[in-house]
Order: C-alpha cells, then structure tokens, then sequence
C-alpha cells in the first residue's frame, strides 16, 4: 500500500512538472501584427458572393445560397463605415465572402438519424488597387 502510495505521488509530481515546463515554452503574446496601411486607410468596400457549398440551404439553414452574403452585405452598409461599391474597380478593398463545409456532415441528428455539416464562413480581404491577398 505504501508502495502504491508512493508511485501516485511521482506520478502526480511528475505530470505536474510536466504541465509546468510545456506552459512555460509557450511563447507570451506581446501585441498583434500590423494592420495593413490599405486596410486601414480604406474608403470603399466591394463584397463578392463566393457563394455556399450546396447542401446547406434550406436543411439545416433557412432561406436560399445567397443568405449569407446578403445578411453580411446589410450588417456592412447598416455599420455605416464604408461606402459600398457596385464595381470592384472603384474599391479599395474587395471582401469575398464564402460558407462552406470542409469536412462534410459531423454533426449527427439523432432525431432522424442524418447528418448535418458544420459550415464555416472564409472572409478573404484583397487590395483594390494591386490585388493581393490583405
């Protein structure tokens, strides 16, 4: 029993220490990267639909492919913080919006035995004017 008693200990010490030296290798976060000077100057923003992987709409969202762009489209111009452009020639940013299932179905429903995907949304931001990815 003392024996027994003796290996927890170690074992515990053990994971412990161990749990202490992998913390203390995680390097600290400082700050954050630089925003990039084109974003933060920015006047005039080009949302394009990049559209949403099919099966998505209507099980298990509601509405049509387009949702998500038009709903990200209103909460831009309601924020009042960029004019929104027709032509991405006029902006200086384009925003390309995307929802997509990488993965495929993962999320069982265990009402009637299907699966549902896990969406995710990918917001890639150009530069108007040189067209790299921000």
């Amino acid at each position: 029993m003392r024996m027994l008693h003796a290996c927890s200990c170690l074992i515990l010490a053990a994971v412990v220490s161990f749990a202490a030296v992998a913390s203390a290798q995680m390097p600290a976060y400082d700050q954050a990267g630089p925003v990039p000077k084109a974003i933060a100057a920015a006047k005039t923003i080009f949302v394009s639909n990049a559209g949403s992987d099919s099966g998505l709409f209507p099980e298990p969202f509601t509405g049509d492919s387009d949702r998500p762009y038009t709903e990200f489209y209103a909460a831009l111009k309601a924020a009042g913080n960029y004019t929104l452009v027709g032509d991405p020639a006029q902006a200086d940013l384009v925003l390309e919006l995307r929802l997509f299932a990488p993965y495929g179905p993962t999320n069982a429903n265990k009402q009637n035995g299907t699966a549902d995907p896990r969406p995710m949304f990918r917001l890639v931001v150009y530069d108007g004017k040189t067209h790299f990815v921000l």
